[in-house]
């Protein structure tokens, strides 16, 4: 049951006709957020749908979705593992959740879409994920 103030304020909401500018301009806010993520990351590095408020980050390296949230976390991102949502079909291989609609403004999100794709691009230990790929083939081939 809603709060007599919120069922009022929705009850005003309702009755001013104003909904569908309401809806309008959160579709908009949601096509510009969107933007930005496919402006900031590369397309192979999320999956996500139209008009949706989140996007699936694939893993690289050998992170993991718990271990990529931690390391987000220490640096002020919240990001949540994606087999936390195991009933989306976007749902394939390692990933965390990202809610681009939980960012106050576009300039926060940026800022930690930016922060994202630089932590992705290193391993868990701290190398760039492609030196520490080929330095775990290289360890691999020699045993």
């Amino acid at each position: 049951m809603a709060s007599p103030l919120n069922a009022a304020t929705a009850d005003r909401v309702l009755a001013s006709g104003a909904m569908p500018q309401i809806a309008a301009a959160i579709r908009q806010e949601i096509r510009e957020r969107q933007a930005i993520v496919a402006e900031v990351l590369p397309r192979s590095a999320f999956v996500t749908r139209q008009g949706a408020s989140y996007f699936g980050l694939k893993m690289e390296g050998n992170w993991t979705a718990e271990a990529f949230t931690r390391a987000a976390a220490s640096i002020g991102i919240g990001v949540t593992p994606y087999d936390v949502f195991k009933t989306t079909p976007l749902m394939r291989g390692a990933m965390v959740r990202i809610c681009h609609n939980a960012a106050p403004d576009l300039s926060s999100l940026r800022h930690a879409l930016v922060g994202l794709a630089e932590l992705r691009a290193v391993s868990p230990s701290g190398r760039p994920a492609e030196r520490a790929l080929a330095h775990e083939a290289g360890t691999n081939d020699r045993n």
